[in-house]
């Protein structure tokens, strides 16, 4: 079986493509036998800042895999289990948990995979910022949710972290 690392999620600098781009390949150079896929979503809202980013893990040929595209090309209805187990990763990176994050994690688990949510945005404080105080509840309870059916949530501070973990 070969390693795969995937992702899925959007195509916008927020997401962390271009780091992922950046450090992919320092992996598949130290990893020769390992692959990966890069399933993003909004492609076409996002082409011109993402393409230069994916543009030179090309060299790596068909150990990279791009997909591009709306969510619902890229995955179907239900289909997103179907689409991790063909590629065979050894976990699920949850770029986008507040959008994709439930489909995931049940995807994963469906695989036996373990998963990896990032809290990086929070959602969280724009409901309070913008006065929604029936969302702010709801969208705390769902983030909270979330990132305990993480397998492993990371954050860039403990401080970040603290919305996700109540």
């Amino acid at each position: 079986r070969q390693p795969v690392i995937a992702f899925a999620g959007r195509a916008m600098p927020e997401k962390g493509v271009d780091v992922l781009c950046a450090a992919l390949p320092y992996v598949l150079d130290a990893h020769p036998d390992w692959r990966a896929v890069l399933m993003l979503n909004d492609w076409d809202d996002h082409a011109r800042w993402a393409a230069r980013h994916v543009a030179p893990l090309e060299k790596y040929g068909d150990r990279v895999e791009v997909l591009k595209g709306p969510a619902s090309v890229l995955y179907g209805e239900g289909a997103l289990a179907g689409v991790i187990r063909d590629f065979e990763p050894d976990v699920v990176h949850l770029a986008s948990p507040f959008v994709l994050g439930w489909r995931a994690i049940a995807a994963a688990r469906a695989l036996d995979l373990p998963t990896v949510a990032v809290y990086q945005t929070d959602v969280i404080a724009y409901t309070r910022k913008y006065a929604v105080p029936y969302a702010t509840a709801f969208t705390a309870s769902h983030v909270s949710r979330l990132h305990r059916a993480a397998t492993l949530t990371l954050a860039p501070s403990s401080a970040a972290m603290r919305p996700a973990s109540k």
